[in-house]
């Protein structure tokens, strides 16, 4: 409490939210390799191999 409550809570709030943000992206991360390891927008170039779109479900198929 050197710096008076006012600081402290800031710099406690800013932990917090770091801490949460670490966390978030080890999950976006985890989801990022999960979705490149599919090839539905094979034929695309760039990031998009790392989308949910890669997964390919939302491709249509018409017999007709």
């Amino acid at each position: 409490m050197l710096l008076g409550f006012g600081m402290t809570s800031y710099f406690e709030v800013m932990l917090s939210l770091m801490a949460m943000m670490i966390f978030v992206s080890k999950f976006a991360i985890a989801l990022m390799v999960i979705f490149s390891r599919y090839d539905g927008l094979s034929a695309q170039t760039g990031f998009h191999m790392y989308s949910m779109g890669n997964m390919g479900g939302a491709e249509s198929i018409c017999e007709v």
